[in-house]
């Protein structure tokens, strides 16, 4: 916040007090319609709620300021007026059009809010900065909170079968209550369709996110749910993998944070005794032969952890036959990825 000399300094070079008997402003309503869209870097930049684009306030400015004006906004949020102002040197081709009397110029803000947290970003969206530098501290952040960001947000592509990440939720509203799109009716309730593995996560996160239950109360509403799903693995697998169960209860539960560290550090031994038994599959040493579904697993578990080699190396012993001619192809496609990833792109497959 600057001190209170700064401020009238600051006022003294950019503000002119108010004179009736010289004053000449005039200005008409604006009444022509604005249109901006939100899918804007500046505007993806930060959120924040009731938050409205720049360059849908540039047109307002542009027709009620002049060049060099001072625009006073104490109830800042995020700080899009101010950053209008500054648009308004260079402004966008279509609130030119819209205010036919336009002086492009800068203006000048001073901007409020109660919230520390809005001036913030208000300051920092006004501030030039090192782009190189932002970028890096990003990548750093992005790198810490991956663990994180992959569990809430991470999924499967309904496409290729690879992992994707979630972009958008859709919910919709049945009865007065809200759920997620793509949940149907069935025998004990609503739920989401399960049709593969992420599917499944997610409507056991449903069900034990309002009560924990023990492995015997999922069964007959895993059998009902999964009855048309493709799913490589068992209800006891993904329960291991994704939940935690209580001990004295025998009830699974969404974990804690804590618990989620655990299960990681658990998750990787895992992963590596996995690793290990395809190893020995792929040098003939495994004493089975697993079923092609199972390779598939195999496959989309390696592309997962980065195994990129040993995907490419399963490959050839899935039997398109024995397999779902689209979840080959999705299989086929993540491989493809592998290839690329591994730097075998010579040795990719038509299909």
């Amino acid at each position: 916040m600057p001190e209170p000399d700064e401020l009238q300094a600051f006022l003294s070079r950019h503000a002119t007090p108010y004179d009736p008997t010289t004053d000449t402003y005039r200005r008409p309503p604006f009444a022509a319609p604005v249109k901006a869209g939100k899918n804007t870097p500046i505007y993806n930049a930060h959120s924040y709620h009731t938050k409205v684009p720049p360059q849908g306030i540039v047109p307002y400015i542009l027709h009620y300021t002049d060049p060099g004006d001072l625009i006073l906004d104490l109830f800042c949020g995020s700080g899009m007026p101010s950053v209008a102002a500054l648009m308004c040197a260079h402004p966008p081709t279509a609130p030119l059009h819209l205010v036919h009397d336009a002086r492009p110029g800068p203006r000048y803000a001073i901007l409020n809010d109660l919230s520390p947290a809005a001036t913030h970003i208000a300051y920092n969206y006004c501030t030039p900065v090192d782009g190189e530098a932002l970028k890096r501290a990003f990548e750093r952040i992005k790198a810490a909170v991956k663990e994180e960001f992959d569990r809430l947000y991470g999924t499967t592509c309904d496409r290729c079968g690879g992992p994707a990440t979630i972009r958008h939720i859709i919910f919709k509203q049945v009865e007065g209550r809200w759920y997620l799109r793509g949940e149907q009716v069935i025998e004990d309730g609503l739920g989401l369709v399960v049709e593969d593995e992420a599917s499944a996560i997610a409507w056991l996160s449903g069900l034990l996110g309002n009560e924990p239950q023990t492995t015997g109360d999922l069964i007959p509403k895993w059998q009902v749910a999964t009855r048309d799903a493709a799913i490589a693995k068992s209800l006891d697998q993904i329960l291991e993998e994704n939940f935690w169960r209580e001990e004295r209860t025998g009830r699974w539960r969404l974990p804690t944070k804590e618990e989620r560290h655990k299960m990681s550090a658990k998750e990787e031994v895992a992963a590596q005794a996995q690793l290990r038994v395809i190893h020995r599959y792929l040098e003939g040493d495994l004493n089975r032969r697993p079923s092609d579904l199972e390779l598939c697993a195999w496959i989309r578990f390696c592309y997962s952890r980065e195994f990129y080699t040993e995907a490419v190396a399963l490959f050839p012993h899935v039997d398109d036959t024995r397999v779902d001619a689209e979840e080959y192809r999705r299989v086929w496609k993540i491989v493809e990825v592998c290839r690329l990833k591994s730097g075998r792109e010579k040795d990719c497959i038509p299909i």
